[in-house]
Formats: C-alpha cells, sequence, structure tokens
C-alpha cells in the first residue's frame, strides 16, 4: 500500500475542503431562490437589488438587470392592455425616450402574458403605427411585488444609481419634470403611494365590512350606510344579484360623484345614462359632478365625493331601485331628479338590410374587448351599444342609442378602433348594421335645484 495516499495529515485537508465545496454547492440554489422570493416592497430613497428580471421582450435576451441601465434615469412603467390611460399614453413614452435618447430608459411593465401583449401590440401597429422597440417585461411577478400598486397608470422613477427617487401617475411625466431629475436630481413630483392604501375590492367585500373593522359589526341583513370621501379606497361600484333567496342584493360606491349615484339609480342596471344622456340644471354644477382633472381632479373628488352602499334581503329585491332613489332624497334634498323625454341628435344603430347575420350560435354569454377588438357571445345589441357608451364612446358628443328593434342573441367579431364611429362603421358593415346621426326622442335623466315652497309659488 503506497503511505502517500493514506497519510491522516494529507487527507484530512482534503476531506475538509471538499466537505465545504459540497455544502456551498448544496446551499446556493436555495439562497438564489430566497433573494428572488422574499423580495419585500421598496419605498422611495431605497436602492434597487440588482436582480435578474424575466420575461423581457424586444432586447438581447429574456432577461436583464436594474444595473444593464446604469447611468440612466430608468422610469417602470406598471401598464395593463385594459387600461385606457396607460394605453393612450403609449406615444408619449415613445417621444420622451427619444427626445431623452442616452439618459432614460422606460420600462413597461406588464403582468399579462407574452401571448397577450403580442397580440395587443401587433393590432396596435397595424391601426395606429405604434410600435415599442425598446425592452419591455410582460408576465411580472417580481417588479410588481417590489413595487405594489392597486391603480394603473402606475410609475416608479430609479435614478442612476440606482435610488427609488419618486412613485407617481402619469400626470407627472412630462418633458420637464424629466430634466429637472436630470439637471438638479431634485423631484418635486405630487407622489402616488399605493402601499398605503388600505387593502379593499368591492367585487368580494362589502362596504360596510370593510368599516366594521373599526367598528361595530354590522348583523343586518337590510341597510343603507354612506360617508363622506374616504381617503386611500378606488373609485367605483359593484352590484351584487346573486339571485338567491339566501343572499342578499348589494350594491356598494367607494368614492364617486354624487352624478353617478343618481345615473345608477335611474337607471336601475338596465339602462346607462352615459355622455349625451344627462343633463345637469342645477345652480353649482360643480357640486354634482366633476370637470377638473389631475391633482385639481383629486381636490373635488376629496371634498364632493361619497361613499354608499344598501343591501337588502332577497324578498325586497324587486324594491331595491326605489329604495335607493328615497336614500338620494335623503342624502341630497336640494336636488330633484327625473327621466324625462328631449328631442336631441344621436348615433343611432339601425339594420341595413332584412338578412340576419347577427343570430348567435352558441348558448353561453361572454365578451372579451381591449379598445382594439371586440368579440360577443350570446350578447344582445342593447348591451353592446350600452358599453360603448360606458367605456369607447365616453367621449362622444352624441349619444349612442340602439334602433335597430333586434331582440335575439347576438354574435359579433369586430376589429376596429372602438373609439372612432368610423371605424366601428366599417366594421360593422360585415353584419348588416351601422350607426347614423339622427334626431329621436331621447330618455333624459334630469337633475334639478328643488324649489322651496315660497319659490314654487
Amino acid at each position: 500500500m503506497n503511505s502517500r495516499f493514506c497519510s491522516s495529515g494529507k487527507v484530512l485537508p482534503c476531506l475538509f475542503y471538499f466537505s465545504l465545496l459540497y455544502l456551498l454547492l448544496w446551499c446556493w440554489e436555495p439562497l438564489r431562490a430566497q433573494t428572488i422570493s422574499q423580495l419585500s416592497p421598496l419605498k422611495i430613497g431605497d436602492t434597487v437589488p440588482d436582480f435578474t428580471i424575466t420575461n423581457v421582450l424586444h432586447h438581447d435576451s429574456d432577461q436583464l438587470k436594474r444595473s444593464d441601465f446604469k447611468g440612466k434615469l430608468l422610469i417602470l412603467d406598471f401598464w395593463a392592455t385594459w387600461c385606457s390611460p396607460c394605453v393612450a399614453a403609449i406615444p408619449l413614452m415613445d417621444s420622451l425616450q427619444r427626445q431623452f435618447q442616452g439618459r432614460v430608459q422606460f420600462l413597461p411593465v406588464a403582468y399579462q402574458l407574452d401571448q397577450e401583449i403580442t397580440r395587443f401590440r401587433d393590432r396596435l401597429a397595424r391601426q395606429k403605427g405604434w410600435r415599442i422597440e425598446t425592452p419591455e417585461v410582460v408576465g411580472d411577478t417580481q417588479l410588481s411585488t417590489l413595487f405594489p400598486h392597486n391603480v394603473y397608470p402606475h410609475y416608479v422613477w430609479i435614478d442612476e444609481a440606482g435610488i427609488v427617487r419618486a412613485i407617481t401617475n402619469g400626470d407627472e411625466v412630462t418633458a420637464a419634470n424629466i430634466a429637472r431629475i436630470l439637471e438638479t436630481g431634485s423631484t418635486g413630483l405630487a407622489l402616488k403611494n399605493d402601499q398605503d392604501r388600505p387593502v379593499y375590492d368591492n367585487t368580494t367585500t362589502p362596504l360596510a365590512e370593510f368599516l366594521a373593522r373599526n367598528t361595530d359589526k354590522y348583523a343586518e341583513t337590510y341597510h343603507s350606510v354612506s360617508t363622506p370621501y374616504i381617503e386611500g379606497l378606488p373609485g367605483g361600484y359593484h352590484i351584487d344579484n346573486p339571485g338567491e333567496e339566501h343572499m342578499p342584493y348589494r350594491i356598494t360606491f367607494t368614492n364617486i360623484s354624487p352624478l353617478w349615484l343618481f345615473k345608477i339609480a335611474f337607471g336601475e342596471a338596465r339602462q346607462f345614462f352615459g355622455d349625451g344622456f344627462f343633463a345637469v340644471e342645477v345652480h353649482d354644477p360643480g357640486k354634482v359632478e366633476c370637470h377638473a382633472s389631475g391633482s385639481e381632479a383629486s381636490d373635488w373628488f376629496r371634498q364632493n365625493a361619497v361613499c354608499y352602499e344598501l343591501v337588502v334581503p332577497y324578498k325586497l329585491k324587486e324594491n331595491v331601485w326605489e329604495i335607493f332613489r328615497q336614500d338620494l332624497q335623503r342624502l341630497f334634498p336640494q336636488y330633484e331628479a327625473m327621466v324625462e323625454k328631449r328631442n336631441k341628435n344621436a348615433l343611432v344603430l339601425i339594420r341595413t338590410s332584412a338578412a340576419d347575420k347577427l343570430k348567435a350560435k352558441s348558448g353561453a354569454f361572454s365578451e372579451t374587448q381591449d379598445g382594439l377588438s371586440l368579440r360577443i357571445r350570446s350578447g344582445t345589441l342593447s348591451g353592446f351599444v350600452t358599453n360603448l357608451n360606458v367605456f369607447n364612446m365616453s367621449s362622444s358628443p352624441l349619444p349612442l342609442v340602439d334602433r335597430t328593434g333586434y331582440t335575439g342573441n347576438i354574435d359579433l367579431d369586430i376589429e376596429a378602433n372602438m373609439s372612432d364611429i368610423r371605424s366601428l362603421n366599417s366594421a360593422l358593415a360585415r353584419y348588416d348594421i351601422q350607426f347614423i346621426k339622427k334626431q329621436i326622442d331621447l330618455d333624459m335623466l334630469v337633475i334639478r335645484d328643488k324649489l322651496t315652497p315660497a319659490q314654487s309659488h
């Protein structure tokens, strides 16, 4: 036996270093996983860790790091295809990227997956000529963990050293603000902090339950509650009509204008009084609806918006809208509201032939849209027109009205600019339906100042 290979003085050091190497190799993957999976939310002033970001498009590889943009102001643009302000801002982001070429990098970040984003980008390029050639992140979970948010759009400003300098909404993303940060290092921006917002989802949690976390619990199956503006809650409404006898009927509004309360109360979830379908004829209309934008709009809502919830048992569901309107009389005794006929111009949907090219082929209802396309299965024309009024054509000076008389279920497949009537009509021609401008009698929601007994005589 060769003693050179059995000497304890030589074998023990080898065993020590071999064991140490094995331990390091064994621990490497868990340590790496912990670095990625246990990221904590960052705040202004924190340094962004230089970890690997995956699912990257339009880049040399499908990965990048924060240090890849070293020496540049990095602006993370959290967006989604269904977010209209996000999509509308795409040309501005591209323009600013070119204006500050080499000094600023915009990085769009979407939670939606590659296939969905790519389809949307392709349609955007065909219809509007907007193309994204810079890197963007899809299917994101990492960056949204670092910078949690519940309102889009959401922008995170990271300076050349990797320090978070600001978290803002879209109003602050301007050439002047970018130039100031690059030249002076000072932001002076209006900050948006979603991290401190209460955790609330109006599609799953009644407002009364949210308030009960800090007050007595609501045990009644019938109640209505109203509050002034609640800082941090998202603005919107949700109608829960489960259709089961043991479940209550619930209508919830959070941080919403008085006008929207009247719209929903008189529309009864069947008719939407969008632009062109209502008239605010009061001494001070600025108390009823908001005409401001940016920070002025935020101030308006803090002063005038309300939260309201009505819950009634199933047996009273037929009375829910009348109860709602009675509550509005108590909440806003200075106003009176009613629906009345008025003759005015509108965009009227008509049939251009007797051929039925709309009839649904499937039984289950479904609808998907993103502003550039629409797919409806077993829907209705009235529902289609209502959605246009609410979402895509909400800024149209003329209301859209269905006068086709078609009452059956429909299938529609449209690829068009959903906010442009010419583009819509071009896509609808295959179904022999068109929007035409016509003067008709419309049901209008009218809100007036309530006359005192002395004024009425």
